[in-house]
């Protein structure tokens, strides 16, 4: 069975849950019957960032404009695969589409996107689409909030990590004192100025912003001479986590969490915004605070000064981390593709 996949995430995000899921999904289904197939040529920073996803590449070149000139590779494939909710041109009407939704976060939150949903024609194409998988239970049940008459199979595949994979930097200089760290982008839904306000509460502890997107330490009009900005490969972010007190997660809307996942995996305890998604993926191995309040999250980092719940902590997500992993959700995701086949 032939799945194309479009590389429009991959021009979208160099570094992000949506670009990173493809990244590690495709590998994943190609130990299966699945034989993956990129309909467009990958951005030149991905070619290198990730060079095993060359084998990918449908054709000699490939293509690297619009879908007007992948006409021709639909009719190679059995299933096409979107990956950003775009809405491909001259889409054969019998080719069954696959969608991924990995969150409502511009739908629930209107405010936070001035100029528009970024998602483009995910709301065209949601009805459209044979078979949508979905990241999360609560991002399932968003869906079908917002879609309550919709006739696609939907499944549920959990996201995973492979940072345990990678190294850690051991030559790396991190802070020489306590510090805390958040990781993603600086989205206004991301919070990231309750972090940097709890730590007026917290005396000792310096913030690590981990690539956040931005050059400097003011987020959203919020700083604090305390904070430094972080950038780097995984081998870095490994090494940060497992060296912080832990991993603040501010975020006011998520379909899954990523970084929170990535943290556990390796020892690093995790503070997080008290949203059901959170509950739902990760129940009791993360602490969890009052959204948008930062005496809380800082009165939570307190609690891991204690060497019994931080360790315990750090064991509990061990085990939750262990639950998730990318053969597990390729395993759902070829059962989609089978089942579409069957019809």
């Amino acid at each position: 069975m032939r799945v194309g996949f479009d590389s429009f995430a991959f021009r979208m995000q160099r570094d992000g849950g949506i670009s990173r899921y493809f990244a590690e999904l495709l590998p994943a289904l190609n130990q299966s019957s699945i034989e993956p197939t990129l309909i467009e040529r990958l951005p030149k920073f991905w070619e290198r960032k990730c060079p095993q996803l060359g084998q990918f590449t449908s054709g000699r070149s490939g293509f690297t404009s619009h879908f007007l000139h992948i006409g021709t590779k639909f009719r190679e494939i059995d299933i096409y695969h979107n990956t950003y909710y775009k809405a491909p041109a001259f889409f054969p009407k019998d080719l069954p589409m696959v969608l991924t939704i990995h969150d409502f976060t511009p739908e629930i939150f209107p405010f936070f996107f001035p100029d528009g949903n970024p998602h483009l024609k995910k709301d065209r194409l949601i009805p459209k689409a044979d078979l949508i998988f979905c990241v999360s239970k609560t991002t399932r049940d968003n869906l079908l909030m917002f879609y309550p008459t919709l006739k696609s199979k939907v499944l549920v595949t959990p996201l995973a990590t492979s940072i345990k994979s990678v190294s850690p930097d051991l030559d790396l200089q991190i802070p020489n004192s306590p510090y805390c760290m958040t990781v993603g982008r600086s989205d206004p839904h991301k919070d990231l100025g309750t972090a940097i306000q709890a730590m007026e509460y917290l005396r000792y502890e310096k913030l690590v912003l981990f690539g956040n997107g931005q050059k400097e330490t003011r987020v959203n009009g919020w700083s604090s001479p305390r904070t430094v900005k972080i950038g780097g490969p995984d081998s870095a972010l490994r090494t940060y986590l497992e060296n912080a007190t832990c991993l603040i997660y501010p975020s006011l809307s998520e379909g899954f969490g990523l970084p929170i996942l990535e943290a556990l995996s390796v020892g690093c305890p995790v503070v997080a915004s008290d949203l059901p998604v959170f509950r739902e993926l990760f129940g009791d191995s993360i602490l969890y605070a009052e959204a948008g309040n930062p005496k809380s999250f800082a009165e939570q980092v307190l609690k891991l000064k204690g060497i019994t719940l931080r360790n315990e902590q750090i064991l509990q997500g061990y085990e939750k981390a262990l639950e998730y992993s990318w053969e597990k959700s390729a395993a759902i995701t070829l059962e989609g593709y089978r089942s579409l086949k069957t019809k």
